[in-house]
């Protein structure tokens, strides 16, 4: 078995034993997915748009091997392909290795955005159809 194969039924494993505590995903656009946890978006103080987001926002999460100074990095974009920031690293680690290996993953927006907070998001691993 590959390890990518293996990474992924691991996880559909780890949703299944749960018994519905939460791992699987509330709503339809969420539902060929699994909840990873939450986290927040750091770094958008380096990226000159401020973009409105509201509670329930889908974000793009796009793996960025090429930045020398952390090479797990995983920008986070708005829809419309926009980046606003990076996961930070105690959230992107497990998450890069999956995404290196085929996997894909999007954030939700968790809470009202406030400036002078941290945008809050929960963090989803899409699972094979």
């Amino acid at each position: 078995m590959n390890r990518r194969a293996f990474v992924l039924a691991a996880g559909g494993a780890v949703a299944a034993g749960a018994g519905g505590m939460g791992l699987a995903a509330e709503n339809a656009n969420r539902s060929k997915s699994m909840r990873l946890g939450p986290s927040y978006v750091t770094n958008r103080e380096q990226f000159a748009g401020r973009p409105s987001l509201a509670s329930g926002d889908r974000l793009a999460l796009r793996r960025r091997s090429d930045r020398q100074f952390d090479p797990g990095s995983i920008e986070v974009l708005t829809e419309t392909g926009e980046a606003i920031g990076f996961l930070p690293p105690a959230s992107s680690r497990m998450l890069a290795t999956l995404m290196d290996e085929g996997g894909s993953a999007f954030a939700i927006v968790h809470d009202a955005i406030q400036p002078d907070r941290p945008l809050l998001v929960d963090v989803y691993l899409a699972l094979p159809a």
